[in-house]
Order: C-alpha cells, then sequence, then structure tokens
C-alpha cells in the first residue's frame, strides 16, 4: 500500500513538472537551470510533505509529589480517583477521626466551662469583706491578731485558687487548638496543582508510621 501511494504522488508530481518543462524548453531555458529549478520545486513538495507529519511521544512530570499522614490511622475515605485532576489544598482522603471528635467536644465543654473561675471569684470577695471586717476591729483594739492573721491568708489561698482555675481555663482551650490540629492532620489535601497518578491505600486500610504515603500527584 505504501509503495503504491509513493508511485501516485511521483506521478502526481511528474506532471505537474512536465508543463513547466516543456514551455521552459520552448522558451530556450538551458538543461542545466531547467534541471537546478525542477529539483528545487521537488525539494520544497517534500519539505512541505514533512512538515505536515505528526509526531507521536509522552509527556513526563516534571513535579511529584508523594503526600503521606502526618499520624498513624485507618483510612476513612478517599475522595479522589485515578488520573483526576486536582488542585493544590483539595481533601484527597480522611483518616478515621471519631474519637478525637469525641475528645474535641469533652475539651471545648471545659474550655467553655467558667465554674471553677466564677467560685473562685466568689470565694475572693468573701475573703476579702471578712478580711476588712477584722481590719476595722484591730483598728478600734477589739479584734483578735490571730483571727485577723487567718483571714488574710484566707484571702492569699483564695487568690492562689483562682489563679489556678485561671490556669486550668487557658490550658483547656489550648487543648482544643491541639486537638483541632490534631484533626486537620488527619485530613488528607493536596499540595499542588495536578493529577493523581497512584492511590496506595483503600478505605479501610491501615496507615503506619514506617510506611505513610498515600497518594503520588504529578504536574
Amino acid at each position: 500500500m505504501m509503495s503504491g501511494k509513493k508511485e501516485v504522488e511521483r506521478d502526481f508530481v511528474g506532471r505537474a513538472l512536465l508543463p513547466v518543462f516543456c514551455r521552459s524548453r520552448r522558451a530556450g531555458v538551458p538543461v542545466l537551470q531547467l534541471s537546478a529549478l525542477m529539483l528545487a520545486i521537488v525539494f520544497i513538495s517534500g519539505a512541505n510533505r514533512i512538515e505536515r507529519r505528526t509526531l507521536e511521544g509522552f509527556a513526563e512530570p516534571y513535579q511529584t509529589s508523594e503526600l503521606a499522614a502526618s499520624e498513624a490511622g485507618i483510612v476513612q475515605e478517599v475522595r479522589v480517583e485515578l488520573g483526576q485532576t486536582v488542585k493544590k489544598g483539595d481533601v484527597l482522603a480522611v483518616l478515621d477521626d471519631e474519637v478525637l471528635k469525641a475528645a474535641l467536644e469533652i475539651a471545648q465543654l471545659k474550655a467553655q466551662s467558667t465554674a471553677a473561675l466564677d467560685a473562685a471569684k466568689a470565694e475572693i470577695e468573701l475573703r476579702q469583706q471578712k478580711l476588712a471586717a477584722l481590719t476595722e476591729l484591730n483598728r478600734s483594739g477589739s479584734g483578735s491578731r490571730e483571727e485577723f492573721a487567718r483571714a488574710k491568708a484566707d484571702v492569699e489561698f483564695a487568690n492562689a485558687k483562682l489563679k489556678g482555675a485561671q490556669e486550668t481555663l487557658a490550658a483547656d482551650r489550648l487543648e482544643v487548638k491541639k486537638i483541632d490540629a490534631q484533626l486537620r492532620q488527619r485530613t488528607i489535601r493536596a499540595s499542588l496543582n495536578g493529577v493523581i497518578t497512584d492511590i496506595h491505600r483503600d478505605p479501610g486500610e491501615f496507615v503506619s508510621g514506617a510506611n505513610p504515603k498515600l497518594f503520588t500527584v504529578v504536574r
């Protein structure tokens, strides 16, 4: 089939050049110049055919990202498929997070509760009132020095309890941030714009610290 096509092409070029050759000979063009003109035409025709050829090949990625889990756990959900195009920040998978979600709710309740803080403030106010009354008695000479000293110590102790309640509340709020950060780490997101070329874990499979790789994304 190919040889037949080439013969047709050569016959077509010959038929196209024959009138040019005849007219040039009648006009007295030297054979050498005429031969050079015909060769140039044939070369240009072949070059045009070469330029129209389609070349096939393979495109190689210039950036590859191996996405891994920062914590061990069971894959709860995979949200992408092989060959899917993703954007940076897209959620690709989620590890099991039920325990962390429950811990977060408990931490949020503690962080929102001001009962211990309110009790400590009320105790300080009560101790300060008692200390103020004993101070007036001591000024009039009818108070007891021992009772005054004990009331003063009670105020200092109540202040310490208030400070402890404040620190506990601050720690509870930090615990909320910590658990929230752990939950975000169990959500695997794309680090670049690209295509999913490999999925290393399916839902239900365990991801260990020794082999945390989950996805391969390429650009």
